[in-house]
């Protein structure tokens, strides 16, 4: 595990490198209400697609890996097929809806412009297939191949596009929008050719297996719809509430304090197929608790050491998409703060979903949600913008805390840095160390 998680370490980092060349050039081009639209589609983007593919990323990594241990490709192929069906209906619904607003007119940032609208139609489907290849991937124990298109190709694309537009001063809101689209399109073509690269066969129809997904599918849709709903619509909501401009100044700190969630998303990644194929042997808690513990020491270490160099580069970011945008830092350390609760925490939202404590997860995601709208509200009334990602951090602290209750009540493991002692710490970075004088002894040895 920590292999995969040194894998997807690597792949994070660069990606988020790209990313913030991407947000720079868009920024300094594009005015604040320019750069807030992008920012907004984005953000819709990213929300819509994880929500149109009806719980079936964690389904995925729940049974494909299961299926892969046992060699069953059968099972595999199958559910990797069910997944695109769901997706492909529900995107088609939230493209006939995104058609009526704008042909009724009802005045958003997506309804503004057909060209904006068919970006959106077509991102959202190609990010609801890209999370359920990935996760595909992921089962089937090929990370790189995994994260390379999510991490690396959805970032680079937008950006090596985009800067041809901008060397030929034709980069506005529109050609950003149609870049990052083109990225998703190009991410989710490696992925497809990474999934035949498994020689799956044609999936035979197993009404039964297929019933059985699915209802775990529904049920884990309903956390996932609010768990996305409280990591992407604030933004969303501060756009409506405040306008686009005030919406720039907060999903550019969201930009650059999701950085953190990058490194710690990595151990969600890698932990996903060890704690699906702990939970379903024989010593099951006991295998779990081990994964849960590294999972736990290493999310910590990522958790807070992103924070802290994001804490002291963060002004400087700002200041690079616009002097202007320094004024979100104080936003930028709330959200910061917010996500803390991961590196303290653990990674809980997987854990959870992998031993069936579906009721309490979905619980959590609710309660969080809930209660971060009801202070956005409040921060809306008073007219202080901060109070919204005050709202975003306390959303976040609570939907942990649930969970965190819930996986010790029920299962009797205790996750994060309650239950994690300093000799898993040190054993991981013994091992880390050893890997990499491993490697330094491979070049030396090469040249």
């Amino acid at each position: 595990m920590i292999r995969d998680a040194a894998i997807a370490f690597l792949m994070r980092i660069v990606g988020i490198v790209f990313w913030i060349a991407y947000t720079i050039m868009i920024a300094r081009t594009l005015s604040q209400a320019q750069f807030g639209l992008v920012q907004y589609w984005i953000a819709f983007v990213l929300l819509s697609g994880s929500v149109a593919s009806i719980g079936f990323e964690s389904t995925i990594v729940k049974f494909a890996s299961t299926y892969w241990e046992k060699n069953d490709l059968q099972a595999f192929a199958a559910v990797v097929r069910q997944g695109r069906l769901r997706a492909a209906v529900t995107s088609a619904l939230c493209l006939i809806v995104l058609i009526i607003a704008s042909y009724l007119k009802i005045k958003t940032p997506l309804t503004t412009d057909w060209s904006i609208t068919l970006f959106a139609s077509i991102a959202f489907f190609s990010s609801a297939l890209m999370g359920l290849h990935r996760d595909a991937l992921r089962a089937s124990g090929n990370l790189l191949l995994a994260l390379f298109g999510q991490s690396i190709i959805r970032a680079a694309v937008p950006l090596l596009m985009s800067a041809i537009f901008w060397l030929a001063n034709l980069l506005d809101a529109i050609t950003a929008i149609g870049m990052f689209t083109v990225g998703l399109l190009v991410s989710n073509i490696f992925e497809i050719w990474g999934l035949r690269r498994l020689h799956l066969p044609i999936p035979e129809i197993n009404l039964a297996r297929a019933r059985e997904r699915s209802a775990y599918g529904w049920q884990v849709w309903i956390g996932d719809i609010f768990y996305i709903l409280l990591l992407r619509s604030p933004g969303l909501i501060v756009g409506i509430l405040f306008g686009l401009e005030s919406a720039a100044l907060y999903l550019a700190a969201e930009r650059i304090s999701s950085l953190s969630l990058f490194l710690t998303e990595a151990v969600h990644t890698a932990i996903g197929r060890p704690a699906a194929v702990a939970w379903g042997g024989q010593n099951s808690r006991r295998d779990l608790a081990n994964v849960v513990r590294s999972a736990s020491a290493m999310t910590a270490m990522s958790g807070f050491f992103s924070s802290a160099v994001l804490i002291a580069i963060g002004w400087p970011v700002l200041a690079l998409l616009g002097f202007n945008y320094t004024a979100a830092y104080p936003i930028l350390l709330i959200q910061l703060a917010g996500w803390l609760a991961t590196a303290v925490f653990g990674p809980l939202y997987t854990i959870n979903a992998v031993c069936g404590l579906l009721r309490y997860r979905n619980l959590a995601c609710i309660v969080g949600f809930a209660t971060c709208c009801l202070i956005i509200l409040w921060a809306w009334r008073s007219g202080d913008l901060n109070y919204a990602a005050i709202g975003y951090a306390v959303g976040i602290w609570v939907l942990h805390l649930i969970m965190f209750v819930s996986l010790k009540r029920e299962i009797g493991i205790v996750s994060g840095v309650f239950g994690t002692s300093a000799t898993v710490y040190i054993s991981i970075m013994r091992e880390s160390l050893r890997k990499i004088r491993r490697i330094e002894s491979r070049l030396t040895n090469r040249n």
